[in-house]
Parts: C-alpha cells; structure tokens; sequence
C-alpha cells in the first residue's frame, strides 16, 4: 500500500518550474530524443554494433545503400517474426524487429546522404497492372481508422 503523505511529502520535492537554463531555448529547437522509447533503440544499437563487428564500422557508406538488398533484409525479418512468431534473430540473439529498425535506418541515411542505388522495382499498385483479384481485395478492405 502506498503511504499518501509521504507520496505527498515526495511530490514536493520535485522541482516542478520552468528551467531557467539558457541553455533549454537552444535545446528547444533540436530533435529531442525524449519521444522515443529508448528500450526499443537500444535493442536496435546492439544489432548495428554487431553489424560492425561483421562488416565494418558505419559499412554501408563506403558505397550507395542497394535499397533492395535491405528491403530484402528487412521483409526476411518481418516473415520471422510475423509468419513464423519468432521474435529473436538466430544468428544474432536480437530481436527481428531490431534488425527491420536498422535496415530502414541504413536506407534513410543513405537517401538523406544522397547515396543509393534506387532498384525499386516499378509498382503494380502506381502502374496499374495489379490483377482484378489483387484490386478486388485492396477494395474490400474496412479502414483501419473510423473517418468520424
């Protein structure tokens, strides 16, 4: 049970005001990492420090990211753990989702840095060329957000 006075009694110990280091207003106007829950990152760290390890510090800018060859990497992740509900990489003992993580931050950096291979293949969805079967569905499908 918790005691509510001393509750209380900690309560009051927290500074509760608006920091008055000049600092913050600078700091204001960054990204802050405080959003993001950091026991997710850190799971994603260790599969980029393995990376490392195997391939070299920061490896995949020694040359344009292949784009396909990390959505390949990254949808390998995504069947083992949503088609066969393994959550922990084999090879690596992190989880899959970490690694997903990871192959889209490696393709973000290199098309914020302007260095990939862009091998998409062209969309059937944009080309529309998708089978009536494949529209069919895509057309019956409920929203997954009610547009109330």
């Amino acid at each position: 049970m918790v005691d509510k006075e001393a509750l209380a009694h900690f309560d009051n110990i927290i500074v509760r005001r608006k920091s008055e280091n000049p600092k913050k207003a600078f700091g204001d106007l960054k990204p802050s990492a405080a959003y993001a829950p950091m026991n997710t990152m850190l799971p994603v760290y260790r599969v980029f420090e393995l990376g490392a390890k195997k391939y070299g510090k920061k490896n995949w800018r020694r040359q344009p990211v292949d784009v396909a060859t990390y959505y390949s990497a990254a949808q390998r992740h995504l069947v083992q753990f949503f088609e066969y509900q393994e959550d922990i990489d084999n090879e690596s003992q992190q989880s899959h989702l970490a690694h997903v993580i990871a192959c889209c931050m490696i393709v973000m950096d290199g098309l914020d840095r302007k260095s990939i291979i862009d091998n998409r293949d062209e969309s059937e969805v944009l080309t529309g060329k998708l089978s009536q079967n494949s529209v069919d569905y895509l057309d019956s499908r409920e929203p997954m957000i009610d547009p109330k």
